[in-house]
């Protein structure tokens, strides 16, 4: 019964060490040295330019240049405000070419169907264009705790969802 025991101890010490030999090997022969991925950062447009391309997934858009006279310019990551009301908040967030529609009233859908018009009269584009776009619409949780947490995206867009039932 020894005999028995101590061979099972040895067998699981042999595959302990034979598992641990594979993972070192392994890692050391991933390459050490290997560059870091470069972040290919969106082409800036000269600050007095009228237009900016945003580049998409299914071609440019030329937008009006919101950075042109921001209602704020975030200093920290170069985002800008571009349009605010009672109502909603309009961001720009030039890194990685996405926008942010804050809603602030309690109406949502009167506020979003403002927000959404002003969104699209300020870039200058149509409704197609702006679902070309990485907008993200959403609501703060002392707007609404029900609303709250979610990207609801324009309304008019295949990515659109309806605010939950009160």
């Amino acid at each position: 019964m020894k005999k028995i025991i101590y061979f099972l101890i040895i067998l699981l010490i042999i595959g302990i060490a034979a598992t641990a030999y594979f993972i070192l090997t392994k890692r050391q022969t991933k390459p050490q040295n290997q560059p870091a991925p470069v972040a290919v950062q969106p082409e800036q447009a000269p600050p007095d330019s009228e237009k900016i391309t945003i580049k998409t997934e299914n071609g440019d858009v030329a937008i009006n240049n919101v950075q042109k006279n921001p209602v704020q310019k975030i200093a920290f990551d170069d985002s800008v405000v571009f349009g605010k009301t009672n109502d909603y908040e309009m961001s720009y967030y030039p890194p990685d070419q996405g926008f942010i529609i804050t809603l602030q009233s309690s109406d949502l859908t009167t506020a979003r169907t403002a927000a959404e018009k002003d969104f699209i009269d300020a870039l200058g584009i149509t409704e197609e264009q702006s679902c070309l776009l990485k907008v993200t619409l959403n609501v703060p949780f002392d707007v609404s705790q029900v609303a709250s947490g979610r990207n609801y995206g324009l309304s008019f867009c295949p990515n659109g969802k309806p605010f939950p039932e009160k």
